[in-house]
């Protein structure tokens, strides 16, 4: 059985393409599907609070009020923004869900890409928007999603600054701004930082297509 087409970059075109259609319909039309989380609830009150007073309440899930959680702010703080988008608060802090793993969404396809090429990232991309504890995760407002789709756009950084005949000092901060970003949205996302350590090991390229056909 002759397998040409993989070798068609109009094939991985729409492998790409059918990753994102795939994701967008799955994570829209499953936003109000699963019950409300007990944590989300309690985040939902957290945004709340912010949303209403900033100054007073922005480390209330970090234990600068009455609460004593622990949990990183950053969640909270983007959520606040979408608190009254559609008159239902669950779905608000969904909304927020849905937003930011998109944006993951692209980071997976950034970093695959540099990391292995092209038709590798669009194969991610469309096994990210199939995978179903993505897809749990991506329909709830809880912290794991903020993680996932933070941690890729600090591995791309990395990989754009070691990737060079010298260090690149902007993708370098970039790299830096986003591994706050992790750890602003919890704590276990200390654990990605620390597999930052092993990307000097991918020196080694997997592969020489660098045509753009985005």
């Amino acid at each position: 059985m002759r397998l040409d087409f993989l070798e068609n970059d109009r094939f991985w075109k729409w492998v790409l393409w059918a990753g994102i259609g795939i994701y967008l319909l799955t994570r829209i039309l499953t936003l109000a599907s699963f019950p409300v989380f007990n944590d989300e609830a309690i985040y939902l009150q957290y945004t709340q609070y912010i949303h209403a007073d900033f100054d007073k309440y922005k480390l209330i899930s970090a234990g600068g009020n009455v609460y004593r959680d622990w949990k990183p702010p950053l969640q909270y703080w983007l959520g606040s923004a979408f608190v009254g988008a559609t008159g239902d608060s669950l779905l608000d802090g969904r909304l927020t869900s849905f937003f930011i793993s998109f944006f993951g969404l692209w980071g997976i396809y950034l970093f695959v890409r540099e990391l292995l090429g092209k038709r590798e990232a669009a194969l991610a991309v469309l096994l990210y928007a199939l995978l179903p504890t993505a897809l749990f995760f991506n329909g709830q407002y809880i912290a794991e999603t903020f993680v996932f789709s933070l941690a890729p756009w600090m591995y791309w950084f990395f990989l754009k600054a070691i990737r060079a005949d010298k260090v690149r000092w902007q993708y370098a901060l970039g790299a830096a701004a986003f591994g706050a970003l992790v750890l602003l949205s919890k704590q276990s996302g200390m654990v990605y930082i620390g597999l930052s350590v092993l990307l000097p090991l991918t020196f080694i390229k997997i592969g020489d297509d660098k045509q753009d056909w985005r």
